[in-house]
């Protein structure tokens, strides 16, 4: 049947999921057969790229299920360097597998500790995100491009992101920013490029002040009937929502008023003082109703007037509200969770319509969801079950159609700290280093990963202490190498070749996946992926564009283990060459401090009487006057030495390591080594003071090779200070 099919029209969107779902079928029934490899062939024919998912520099903090429950968008900060950024990415949740990554997003997605600063459109045709520290932008999550579609950097210059809430099509936003008025915030268009705040006019409205302005401030002063009695009423929204039908937008302030703001006017039409800062409020999947807290009491009002249907009583350390619909029926879970506060009895409490039904004896870890994007309670897309994450470590499911029934318990990864519930019955776990995709039901899990795990060893694109992975990552968008398990590194390039060893087959099956159109998922089980054991051989059976970059691989032997520290052989003499050669190219803006560590180091040289030293570290500082003053003490310190010679301090030669020294070095190394390669700027400057103060030059060295040298910070400031231990000068 498949080989009579017009493939011609095959369709992606249209065709692969109920031919990868007849498949699958076929495969439980009789294995992998020759139908899945010629499927599979004809899927690869259609454009399907081979794809890995550990691609995160940080710990991932953002998550947002897509409103029809198929997709599940994941962001991170970025690492040690902003301008690298970091990576959004789509995950199927039916398959479990990651379809798209656009790596290289500017200081990363969203902020940690700031949730809700990832969101869908209502069609699920957009994406957006906080970016760049303080940036709102909009992406095509199932395109290729990391630049934004539109964003609106509207903040003034925030030392963090601004929350927001999209509107229902995806082209505007309201963003949470001042401009020193009462009803505070901006609505500000994604689609019309790039816009800032210094663009905006006095009367508050940009690009001709009409209703299709890319940034439109809200209201100077509120009405006076949602004034304070007492003094003028200033709202800075904390969390907001835009309605389903693009009029309203629904907010909460800081100070604990429950808003809702007329898009057209951009005027508040309702208000209700909660008089409980910080309080949890919660909108309906309708936006029918908006649920909250007021002075110990949980409110129920209407969207529509801000008008309460049900005031209930007091529910002690009650933290999350989660909402469901089933059909027509709007479902309220209220977790009051172990630890809380008031010292309350852990459980669920359950609301129908505003009529409490039950509650579980159930504990659920406190989350606070002013910080975190993880819930402990997930309902089911039809509102009759749930999933919970316990204080124990597990997810039970809890069929809540009528009286309330624990069905299953499955075991959550380690890190797990939040559930979400999407489509086809799939279940997800989510952590900061972890994903785990969970069917309830039978308890399989299509998809489980675990993020910024560092095997042991060099990296099988290494050579020469450049890895080409990130050369291929800077041009054509993502990084081919992964850890495929704790102790082994592979290579996946988009062609369908792999540099993995061979007996680690079942691993990548587990790993890989052939993307299609960045949106489906199709397991590579079902046709042979091409494993060679390394880059040497990887170089020629790639063609273009990847075959250049490997072209350095040929005839050299495979990245090995060399032991560390190394032997301790270099001089100062070489430290001090590094040290100049690390600031010759930094810019202007640097020289000041570049100026006073060159000078500090002659004078270290000067006393040893090293004239020749002293002198070319003179002639490199980039500031006149120092460079006089410079020269003058150095002259001195040379006369001074040459009239005594018994002044020189002679450089003492590099001491004898104790097997103490060497072991302590040798463990700091390996914990530096386990870590992220994007978060080890840091310790290794911590390391090289170490070795400095052990006055092993050798291993100093090799460290500062590691650093990047275009800022003072790294490579120079930790060369210059490495010198200044070496010769027990103080830092000053």
């Amino acid at each position: 049947m498949l080989r009579a099919a017009d493939w011609s029209a095959f369709t992606p969107v249209r065709d692969l999921p109920p031919l990868r779902a007849a498949l699958v079928a076929l495969e439980q029934a009789y294995g992998v057969t020759e139908a899945h490899r010629f499927a599979t062939a004809r899927v690869r024919a259609a454009g399907a790229v081979l794809r890995h998912p550990d691609v995160h520099p940080r710990e991932i903090h953002a998550f947002a299920l897509s409103p029809c429950g198929r997709y599940l968008a994941v962001g991170s900060h970025c690492g040690d360097d902003y301008e690298r950024g970091a990576a959004l990415q789509i995950w199927e949740v039916p398959t479990g597998r990651c379809v798209n990554v656009l790596d290289g997003i500017r200081g990363g997605v969203g902020w940690p500790g700031h949730p809700g600063l990832l969101q869908w459109s209502a069609d699920g045709r957009r994406i957006t995100a906080a970016f760049d520290t303080n940036v709102v932008g909009a992406w095509d999550p199932f395109g290729e491009s990391v630049e934004p579609i539109g964003a609106a950097a509207v903040t003034d210059g925030s030392g963090r992101p601004p929350g927001f809430a999209l509107a229902p099509d995806g082209t505007r936003a309201y963003v949470h920013v001042g401009f020193d008025r009462q009803v505070s915030g901006c609505l500000v268009s994604l689609t019309n490029g790039w816009v800032y705040d210094d663009e905006i006019p006095d009367g508050g409205e940009h690009d001709g002040g009409d209703e299709q302005a890319s940034v439109l401030l809200l209201a100077d002063t509120l009405p006076d009937w949602a004034e304070d009695a007492s003094e003028p009423r200033w709202l800075y929204p904390e969390q907001s929502v835009w309605s389903r039908d693009g009029t309203r937008i629904f907010a909460r302030a800081e100070a604990g008023e429950v808003y809702a703001i007329d898009v057209d006017s951009r005027q508040v039409c309702w208000l209700v003082d909660t008089a409980t800062p910080g309080a949890a409020v919660s909108w309906s999947p309708d936006q029918r109703l908006v649920a909250y807290r007021s002075q110990g009491r949980l409110v129920i009002a209407e969207t529509t007037t801000g008008r309460p249907v049900a005031d209930l009583p007091q529910r002690p350390g009650a933290g999350e509200l989660r909402w469901a619909d089933r059909n027509g029926l709007s479902r309220l879970a209220v977790v009051i969770p172990a630890g809380n506060e008031p010292g309350a009895r852990p459980a669920v409490a359950i609301y129908d319509n505003g009529e409490h039904r039950y509650d579980l004896d159930v504990a659920l870890p406190h989350i606070d969801t002013a910080e975190e994007d993880h819930t402990a309670w997930a309902w089911a897309p039809d509102g009759d079950r749930a999933a919970c994450l316990t204080t124990g470590g597990h997810i039970e499911i809890w069929s809540l159609a009528g009286e309330p029934e624990r069905q299953h318990v499955v075991d959550a990864a380690e890190d797990t700290s939040g559930v979400l519930w999407g489509a086809d019955d799939v279940i997800i776990a989510t952590g900061g280093t972890t994903l785990r995709f969970i069917r309830p039901a039978t308890g399989d899990i299509p998809g489980d990963v675990t993020f910024l795990r560092q095997p042991p060893g060099p990296r099988p694109l290494e050579l020469d202490r450049v890895d080409t992975g990130d050369d291929i990552r800077r041009d054509l968008g993502l990084d081919p190498t992964f850890a495929l398990t704790a102790d082994t590194w592979a290579v996946a390039f988009e062609t369908g070749l792999v540099i993995a060893p061979e007996t680690r087959r079942d691993a990548l099956d587990k790993a890989l996946t052939w993307t299609i159109d960045r949106r489906h998922a199709w397991p590579t089980r079902w046709g042979d992926l091409d494993i060679v054991p390394d880059a040497a051989t990887a170089a020629d059976r790639l063609g273009p564009p990847l075959a250049p970059y490997l072209d350095r691989f040929r005839g050299r032997p495979a990245p090995a283990t060399t032991p560390w520290p190394p032997p301790n052989t270099a001089t100062l003499e070489d430290l001090y060459r590094v040290a100049l050669e690390s600031v010759r190219h930094l810019a202007a803006g640097w020289h000041t401090i570049v100026s006073e560590n060159l000078m500090v180091a002659a004078l270290l040289r000067a006393r040893r009487g090293e004239a020749t030293g002293a002198l070319e570290l003179v002639a490199a500082i980039p500031i006149d006057n120092l460079r006089v003053t410079a020269a003058k003490r150095v002259e001195r310190l040379l006369a001074a030495a040459s009239g005594n010679p018994g002044t020189v301090q002679q450089v003492e030669p590099a001491s004898r390591l104790g097997q103490a020294e060497i072991n302590s070095l040798a463990e700091a190394y390996a914990t530096l080594q386990a870590l992220p390669r994007s978060q080890r700027r840091h310790p290794t400057r911590q390391l090289i003071d170490q070795a400095a103060r052990c006055r092993h030059i050798s291993a100093v060295l090799d460290l500062l090779a590691r650093l990047p040298d275009d800022d003072f910070n790294d490579r120079p400031g930790a060369a210059f200070r490495a010198l200044r231990t070496l010769t027990r000068e103080n830092a000053s």
